[in-house]
């Protein structure tokens, strides 16, 4: 009997060691278990602008004879004048990746500029692409004298988003016949700074 017994105690080890071994194998081989990782970056901000149209010419021309003054807009006028016809003004280009706020500023007013009696320079900005300025302090379109050279602010929130950043500043002006004579040059610096 003690013989029995002490198989029957074997037998019972044997099968308990199986089954927790069985039972370990399991958990080891179809356990759940579940942990976290990060994966971080930075994207800098980048405020960016371009002259993608920099310069207007209307080349060489003078006043009509027997005519006080000529007009020479950037929409395609002349008037009363020989220049040459311009179509397209100065273009501005968001090509940073957040919208900014643009403050453009002449060099010159319009009798350092032109001279002469009754000189005319002035500008207006609108949207070359449709709402790439979406708030401007004053009306797009608004016609501005370059009376002062203070900046002006141009467009509050110029967008950077493709299609919708450009805005184009047309430049119209009045050159009176006793204007200042030979090449008359300014300078329109255009500042971005990143919008609230």
């Amino acid at each position: 009997m003690q013989k029995d017994n002490f198989i029957l105690i074997i037998a019972i080890v044997v099968v308990a060691l199986a089954l927790f071994n069985l039972t370990f194998n399991l958990t080891k081989f179809t356990g759940y278990v579940s942990d976290t990782g990060d994966v971080n970056l930075t994207v800098e901000t980048a405020t960016s602008i371009n002259f993608s149209n920099s310069a207007i010419n209307w080349g060489a021309g003078k006043v009509n004879v027997g005519e006080t003054n000529a007009t020479l807009d950037t929409e395609g006028s002349v008037d009363k004048g020989n220049w040459t016809t311009v179509t397209t003004g100065l273009i501005i280009e968001n090509i940073g990746n957040i919208n900014v706020s643009i403050d453009l500023k002449t060099g010159k007013n319009a009798s350092s500029f032109i001279g002469g009696t009754g000189p005319g320079y002035s500008w207006k900005i609108q949207n070359n692409e449709t709402d790439s300025c979406s708030h401007n302090e004053t009306t797009l379109e608004d016609v501005y004298n370059t009376t002062s050279l203070t900046d002006i602010r141009a467009c509050g929130n110029f967008s950077h988003e493709a299609d919708n950043n450009q805005i184009v500043i047309d430049i119209n002006i009045t050159v009176p016949s006793d204007s200042l004579k030979g090449a008359r040059t300014d300078t329109i610096t255009a500042t971005a700074t990143a919008s609230a």
